[in-house]
């Protein structure tokens, strides 16, 4: 990306993120151990809800968080949810929604309320939020919701799902690469796969249209038997891992970031191993050797004290090892 506006921070080489969440902003929930964290160099990244699926926006609340944490050097992140979007589906009698064969809004018990991604007018709002996200201070804007559906339920489709995702990518960028940096979310199983059909992501297709690709590799939302082949700490070492190096394999351009979202809630926690936290921040530095580009910790609920805890672990057992996990090519001394 060129041509950035001066207020743009370069992307962290290694981003070493937190996802904050609308509550969590509000609220302060742990914002001074997470000051202190920044401070000492530990967390360089955090992600913020601009627009979430009930099409609620939080450009006020957003504006006076990311005042204070650019002025702590914090690289800054403002997700949208882009399909996905309850507020906008019901708009105007379900002018934009998704459609049931018989014309109505189309709805799913667990998948909630979508917008059409065929709807160029949809594409236009949203891009539009993103330009805003930029105008107060947001360095990177980060699509989630770029897909269709998990869902069987039917609805009206004209077009191949994968080639219009692509499309809305291709505008966005176009609009909006003189602005700041552009992500999007994936499912996490999308790095085994060259498309996965529901959905219609594909990281190969999508991925060169942007800046940066972020896999949500929470272990506990792969299938129980996946990579299982040995203990539960390796399983979820392997689901890490090995998915950001395909991910990487398949994109294999160093310029576009690939940084996984990992997983800091304790849903399935008996099945991940202990230090399942760490465990995975491993896996995400180790996979830094191999192109990639860190991970962002994820908590809706804002409850990090125990990935903190993990996070320093890692740290001290990376410095007693003569490692430095901060800076890649380089080492420090074993801690005294």
């Amino acid at each position: 990306m060129v041509m950035l506006l001066l207020y743009v921070m370069i992307p962290p080489q290694v981003m070493r993120g937190v996802y904050l969440s609308p509550g969590v902003l509000s609220s302060g929930k742990g914002e001074r151990r997470l000051i202190q964290l920044i401070k000492e160099g530990v967390i360089n990244t955090v992600v913020m809800d601009l627009k979430d699926v009930r099409g609620t926006k939080y450009f006020k609340l957003c504006r006076k968080k990311i005042s204070m944490y650019k002025k702590l050097g914090v690289y800054t992140i403002g997700r949208v949810t882009v399909f996905k979007d309850e507020y906008i589906a019901k708009r105007d009698s379900g002018t934009f929604s998704l459609k049931t064969l018989r014309g109505e809004i189309w709805h799913d018990p667990i998948e909630g309320y979508w917008t059409d991604p065929e709807d160029i007018r949809v594409w236009e709002y949203n891009i539009d939020v993103a330009r805003r996200g930029y105008e107060i201070g947001f360095d990177e804007i980060q699509f989630d919701y770029i897909r269709y559906p998990s869902s069987h339920i039917p609805y009206v489709r004209r077009r191949n799902k994968t080639e219009v995702l692509c499309e809305f990518l291709d505008t966005a960028y176009t609009r909006l690469k003189n602005s700041g940096w552009i992500g999007i979310d994936f499912y996490g199983f999308v790095c085994w796969q060259d498309t996965i059909p529901l959905e219609g992501q594909s990281i190969k297709d999508m991925g060169i249209r942007v800046d940066a690709v972020y896999p949500m590799l929470y272990p506990s939302h792969f299938g129980n038997r996946f990579l299982l082949d040995g203990s539960k700490e390796k399983r979820t070492y392997d689901i890490i891992f090995l998915s950001l190096l395909n991910a990487r394999f398949v994109l294999p351009y160093p310029e576009k970031r690939v940084v996984a979202y990992i997983q800091a809630f304790d849903w399935k926690r008996s099945k991940l191993g202990k230090k399942y936290i760490k465990n995975q921040i491993k896996a995400a530095m180790d996979a830094v050797k191999f192109g990639c580009n860190g991970f962002i910790l994820w908590e809706a609920g804002g409850n990090y004290k125990k990935a903190y805890e993990e996070l320093l672990e890692y740290i001290k057992e990376a410095r007693t090892n003569g490692e430095d996990p901060f800076v890649v090519g380089h080492t420090l001394p074993p801690s005294g």
